[in-house]
Formats: C-alpha cells, sequence, structure tokens
C-alpha cells in the first residue's frame, strides 16, 4: 500500500509545476494557503474546478473560453479579413492591451519542436487553414515568439500561406530574438504591430 503524502508537501509539489514556481515560492504560497480562511481556499480550488470543467476551445480561433465562438470572434467590431496568428493564449491580452489591433486572432497551442516531438499535427494549423479557404481573408499576421521553435513555425506557416493570395506580415526585428509576447510591453507590442514587416504579399 502506498504511503499517503504530507498534504503540505504533495501541494508544494504540485505548485512547483506551474511554470516558473522554484521550490521557495511554491512553499511560500503553500503555507499562505494553508493559513488563509478556509472560505478563501475553497473558492480558489472552485475555481480550478470551473477552469476545467467549462473551459473550451473557441471553434473559431482555438482560443481557450468559456463559450464558442469566444467574446473577440463573435464581436462584430473585429475585422474577420485580418487574423493575427499566436502560439498561446497568453499572448493575447498583451496584444489587446496595446490597443493597436482591431482583427481577430488564431491560437496554435504552440509551436513546432521535432526535439519535443510537436509537428504541424500537434498545433492549430489545419483550422486556420480552413478559415482561410472559408472566408475572405486578406492578411494573416505572425505575432509568434522570435525563438528558434518559433521562427521555425514562422517559416512553415509563410511556406503554407504564400500560394494563397495573401499579405502574409510578422513583427518586426525590433522585438528582441528570444523575447517573449507574454512578458513584453504594451507600447513595444503596439509598435510592433504597427511597423509589421510584409513577408509575402497578395497575388495580383
Amino acid at each position: 500500500m502506498a504511503a499517503v503524502k504530507d498534504p503540505l508537501r504533495l501541494l508544494v509539489e504540485l505548485l512547483q509545476k506551474v511554470p516558473g514556481m522554484g521550490e521557495k515560492s511554491a512553499t511560500r504560497m503553500a503555507y499562505h494557503f494553508m493559513k488563509a480562511p478556509a472560505q478563501e481556499v475553497l473558492g480558489l480550488a472552485e475555481a480550478l474546478r470551473r477552469l476545467k470543467a467549462e473551459m473550451r476551445e473557441c471553434e473559431e480561433c482555438c482560443d481557450v473560453s468559456f463559450r464558442s465562438p469566444c467574446e473577440t470572434c463573435a464581436n462584430p467590431k473585429r475585422d474577420p479579413a485580418v487574423i493575427c496568428v499566436v502560439a498561446d493564449s497568453s499572448h493575447i491580452k498583451p496584444l489587446e492591451r496595446s490597443g493597436a489591433y482591431a482583427g481577430v486572432y488564431h491560437v496554435l497551442h504552440g509551436t513546432l519542436s521535432p526535439m519535443e516531438n510537436v509537428g504541424p499535427e500537434q498545433l492549430r494549423i489545419a483550422p486556420l487553414l480552413r478559415r482561410i479557404e472559408g472566408r475572405p481573408v486578406c492578411e494573416v499576421i505572425l505575432a509568434i515568439n522570435p525563438t528558434m521553435e518559433g521562427e521555425t513555425t514562422m517559416l512553415y506557416l509563410m511556406d503554407l500561406l504564400k500560394d494563397r493570395g495573401l499579405r502574409v506580415t510578422k513583427l518586426p526585428v525590433g522585438l528582441a530574438l528570444g523575447s517573449d509576447i507574454e512578458y513584453t510591453d504594451h507600447e513595444t507590442l503596439g509598435k510592433a504591430l504597427r511597423d509589421r514587416v510584409q513577408v509575402s504579399s497578395r497575388a495580383t
């Protein structure tokens, strides 16, 4: 029979699985929850339960939302002819805070990474192509982190989109190599969106 783990130690181990959460931070947070009022802790547990039970992928853009289509896709003020492609749902809010974009989004849920066995089939590339084929899209913006995996993903998408009569753009090199869109300030992102670089043009 397996030994039952101490609940405090178990919580610390689970918290350390959160990206960027080290042992010291996880331990400090676990002690906070242990001392916090029961209502606060139970409220957090209920929020996590609902997160897993109620959140889903938007049928249009593949963003994570509690309804489908999501709020952005359902907004009649957004321009559906311009699609901004991001690797992760967490990259949408920083771009929105920039106030420089009024189109819609498409979330890939990752980047190509042969080392981690992540190929095109594991990403939401097929739904992106279906959106482009089914609607009058005029521009696709590639807003993907300029890491090695991100650059590989953008090159792959550029090749897929080059003969589809689209204007394909990406954020300029002013966004430093290896930087993360999630942690880039809104002014820098706004400028990057306004100064986006064209990598292929609409067929004439």
